[in-house]
């Protein structure tokens, strides 16, 4: 004999994920995320953006998203590059991405790349390998600059291992190290 059991209510659930929490919060779907907005309401029925990779999946209710483009918004207004006196961060950004070819004077400005300017850019001609001692004069591959020379800083006994490392009257420079043995 075969028993006929009556058809069950099925619960539906909704999913809310809470940005900050790793495990999803489960609410009953006929209840609002928004207590200010009725479930009923239109704001309320606006399926949430999700996107999923691999490792995980996050659904983006109506709420996070808002918080997510107020926050954006926020960030933008910080960095905003009209003025660049209004920070000192974005004054040495600018000094740094500013074109030398037009006005060389901007090379002198803190935060630039160097005093003079070489290829439409601020460089320092003292430890630049591709503009050392002048502009254009480039260092072999092994070499460094150092003082506005290139130098082997691997045997070079005034410059063993780094710029102005001498080593000791007497003593060789060996793979950038005064008295290698």
């Amino acid at each position: 004999m075969h028993r006929v059991h009556p058809p069950q209510k099925k619960r539906l659930v909704v999913l809310f994920y809470n940005l900050h929490a790793t495990n999803p919060i489960p609410q009953p779907a006929n209840t609002s995320p928004f207590p200010w907005i009725s479930y009923k309401s239109s704001l309320s029925r606006i399926p949430p953006a999700s996107f999923s990779s691999k490792r995980a999946s996050m659904a983006l209710s109506p709420k996070n998203i808002l918080l997510l483009a107020i926050s954006a918004a926020i960030l933008l207004a910080c960095f905003d590059r009209t003025d660049a006196g209004a920070s000192r961060f974005l004054a040495q950004l600018d000094a740094k991405n500013k074109k030398c070819r037009a006005d060389p004077t901007v090379c002198r400005m803190p935060g630039s790349g160097g005093p003079t300017c070489c290829a439409n850019r601020c460089v320092d001609t003292s430890t630049d390998r591709l503009h050392c001692g002048r502009c254009g004069k480039i260092c072999k591959f092994t070499d460094s600059c150092c003082g506005g020379k290139c130098v082997d800083i691997i045997s070079d006994k005034r410059n063993c291992g780094s710029c102005g490392q001498h080593c000791p009257q007497g003593v060789k420079c060996l793979f950038g190290m005064c008295q290698y043995a």
